[in-house]
């Protein structure tokens, strides 16, 4: 003889859960303030050849005879003047070169 089967038992509804809410939706982090964009001038024996706001780049020249550096420098730009020495090889003297950066 089969074994005799059994009715399935019946399913409790449980009515007093509320369903799910969905979570709410993370705070947006506040946002940095924006670090105001910097300035450069050449003052003396520099020819600026760009700036971003943040790095200026630019080219070392004497002020003499107008020869001007083969290779570019770079520096960031912050509150204060910069003052450096170029060596020109067609005069054979050391000049002067000055850039002045407003942050």
């Amino acid at each position: 003889m089969p074994p005799a089967v059994s009715p399935p038992p019946e399913i409790v509804v449980n009515t007093t859960l509320v369903p799910l809410e969905k979570p709410a939706a993370p705070k947006p982090q506040p946002k940095k303030p924006e670090r105001p964009k910097g300035r450069a001038f050449a003052l003396t024996g520099a020819d600026i050849e760009g700036q971003d706001g943040t790095n200026v780049r630019y080219r070392k020249k004497c002020i003499e005879c107008g020869y001007k550096d083969s290779s570019s420098h770079t520096m960031v730009i912050s509150n204060k003047t910069i003052k450096e020495n170029f060596f020109c090889p067609k005069c054979r003297k050391r000049r002067d070169v000055a850039i002045q950066c407003q942050a």
